[in-house]
């Protein structure tokens, strides 16, 4: 799938906003904004994005796909689904939760990440800074 394709889905959702005054939660300002959850209710839609990112990764050896949680957990299962048909091997989809300043990884997920090349999807990239704070430990 091209660029120009990917947009052309991502307009017919009305899931870009532009011409509008936006702060991120990074703090940056902008003038559009990717309405991720104009998309989600699509699920042939958002399951064809994710065949896209899983396709470039498939070579990779991923084990586990992780995002955070809540906008980052439908990405996690359908790219790691699509992983798991495209490698024929079992790939995991996992998510992380929101602390105090980081993700944290709970519920036994982090045993599942022990040693495993993992996948990090964001709902949203604006800097990186997030997937920078990302835990490999659970904190509960």
């Amino acid at each position: 799938m091209t660029e120009s394709e990917i947009l052309k889905i991502l307009h017919n959702t009305g899931a870009i906003i532009r011409d509008d005054h936006f702060v991120y939660t990074s703090g940056k300002h902008g003038s559009s904004y990717v309405n991720k959850d104009a998309i989600y209710p699509h699920t042939k839609v958002i399951s064809n994005l994710c065949l896209e990112i899983a396709k470039r990764f498939a070579k990779s050896n991923i084990e586990v796909v992780i995002a955070p949680a809540i906008g980052g957990v439908i990405l996690s299962q359908w790219t790691a689904h699509h992983l798991s048909r495209l490698t024929k091997r079992k790939v995991l989809g996992i998510y992380a939760e929101k602390g105090d300043d980081k993700f944290i990884i709970k519920r036994g997920y982090d045993k599942l990440l022990n040693r495993k090349n993992v996948l990090v999807v964001e709902d949203v990239i604006n800097t990186g800074g997030s997937a920078r704070k990302r835990q490999t430990r659970s904190e509960c």
